[in-house]
């Protein structure tokens, strides 16, 4: 439950334990009102076009050419930081194909279906105190992460994954809700319902801009993060949580801090720096 459905998003017999014993523990940092405002502050200032997916990447030429739904862009280099998941869907088309050694690393890196919820409740606070964590093991393969009143704000918020998510997942927004209230109920009494306001459903999983929640390298594949992120002719360079532990940086992966390591390392390879 801990190690591979909360850590991973995945199961655990489809993890390579050789790369995920090089993973950093250590504690997350929460921020009071949402990791959003930490990228709204990197991104102050910074010429962000939204609305603007990318189709392909043509590198057959001295440079790139970046195709999207609002033109086509020309430049010297590129830096690719989509999620594995959206790379691995082929929304976006490399003209040639990447080379072997990429491939192989895209093969052997999957991503799970970390998922999270929210519930808004109002005041009544059911005799938990503020950030208490309650688990909730169903079966052997669906259980659930309760973190209550996080900050002292009127939330409680849902962690879970595996094959587990992406059923619930399927259920649908509406439905989902109901049904992680349904198990909160079942912990803490009848109670919770009267005083249930609101909730919302982040499905990453079927998102087709994320298609799933954190990496992992699959069973069998240890070193598939360093061939994801092997540069593409001094042209392509990959970022991102998949390759933060790539090049030295070990551990960093699955981590916000593993992606802004890959970016800026990236970032240095462009500019030949």
């Amino acid at each position: 439950m801990i190690m591979s459905r909360l850590a991973l998003g995945e199961e655990a017999e489809r993890i390579s334990a050789r790369d995920y014993s090089k993973l950093i523990g250590g504690e997350d940092r929460l921020i009071p009102d949402g990791f959003g405002t930490v990228l709204e502050r990197y991104a102050q200032g910074l010429p962000i076009r939204y609305e603007t997916p990318v189709a392909a990447i043509d590198w057959s030429g001295a440079g790139v050419r970046v195709t999207s739904a609002k033109g086509v862009l020309s430049a010297r280099s590129v830096i690719v930081t989509v999620s594995v998941g959206v790379l691995k869907s082929g929304a976006i088309r490399f003209t040639p194909e990447l080379p072997a050694i990429n491939r192989d690393g895209l093969n052997g890196v999957g991503m799970g279906a970390s998922t999270r919820a929210a519930l808004s409740f109002g005041a009544e606070r059911f005799g938990l105190r503020a950030n208490t964590n309650l688990r909730l093991r169903l079966s052997p393969r669906e259980s659930f992460s309760f973190g209550c009143f996080p900050f002292g704000k009127n939330i409680i918020t849902v962690y879970f994954g595996g094959d587990h998510a992406r059923q619930v997942s399927a259920m649908g927004e509406r439905d989902a809700i109901a049904h992680l209230l349904d198990q909160f109920v079942f912990m803490v009494g009848e109670e919770a319902r009267k005083h249930f306001r609101a909730g919302r459903f982040a499905d990453w999983w079927n998102d087709p801009y994320a298609r799933g929640g954190y990496s992992h390298v699959i069973a069998g594949h240890d070193g598939a993060r360093d061939k994801l992120a092997a540069p593409v002719g001094g042209r392509i360079y990959f970022a991102g949580e998949a390759t933060g532990g790539s090049f030295g940086d070990a551990g960093a992966a699955i981590t916000a801090g593993g992606a802004y390591v890959a970016g800026r390392a990236a970032a240095r390879r462009a500019a030949r720096i």
